[in-house]
């Protein structure tokens, strides 16, 4: 993975998730006081922040920290605006040159405010959607395309996992799962419904898109695949 947005709001330890950090690092945006977290897994990945974007109205001492970086990387905003500093910062990395197999990864913007909570569930609707959103204490994956298979290993137990549809018109809706103690295969997504804290009745889950649009939450563990 070689996309990086971090925005504000409760982020992961590194240790947590560096799994998703071993690769090549082809664009890092910081949106807002995303810098916190950016500046914090930079010193431990060794990567270097592309653009910094936003209304900087939640960058404790922006004025001294932004000072710091070259002027063309940095994006400031009204706070009057129509989007979300996260909505800049992926519209930002969506026309970036990159590869279509390049995932997206969003890190922080958990345990915030709820309305925030709902608009970036909303956003996993969009084709700006992040492929992974690292919150906290959780990982969320979007799932857009039919056939898009996640692979889950070494889980447990008490690994709990939910699963989300996300979009309009969902009568044909479908994702199958295995490995999952109530398997999602037959689950009514036309009438809202989903499947909540799921748990592993294994050590491998997998969850494949038939037809629409999915959001998968699990807890962010060190060792989880």
């Amino acid at each position: 993975m070689s996309i990086y947005v971090f925005t504000g709001g409760a982020y992961p330890e590194p240790d947590a998730v560096k799994e998703f950090f071993s690769g090549k690092f082809d664009y890092v945006v910081a949106a807002d006081s995303g810098l916190d977290a950016a500046e914090k897994y930079s010193e431990i990945f060794k990567f270097k922040i592309d653009r910094i974007i936003g209304d900087m109205d939640s960058l404790f001492m922006a004025r001294k920290r932004l000072a710091k970086y070259e002027e063309k990387i940095i994006t400031c905003y009204s706070c009057d605006k129509d989007f979300s500093d996260t909505e800049l910062a992926l519209k930002l990395v969506k026309e970036f040159n990159h590869k279509p197999h390049e995932p997206v990864v969003l890190v922080g913007g958990g345990e915030g405010r709820a309305d925030h909570l709902f608009a970036l569930k909303k956003l996993c609707a969009t084709d700006l959607a992040p492929d992974v959103w690292l919150c906290g204490n959780q990982i969320i994956y979007c799932l857009s395309k039919n056939g898009q298979k996640l692979v889950l290993e070494n889980v447990h137990e008490k690994d709990m996992i939910s699963v989300f549809s996300c979009g309009m018109n969902q009568k044909d809706y479908k994702i199958k799962s295995e490995g999952l103690y109530w398997p999602t295969n037959d689950v009514d997504w036309e009438d809202g419904g989903y499947s909540l804290s799921n748990k592993p009745n294994g050590k491998f889950v997998s969850l494949e898109v038939v037809e629409g649009k999915f959001i998968v939450i699990l807890s962010c563990r060190e060792n989880l695949k």
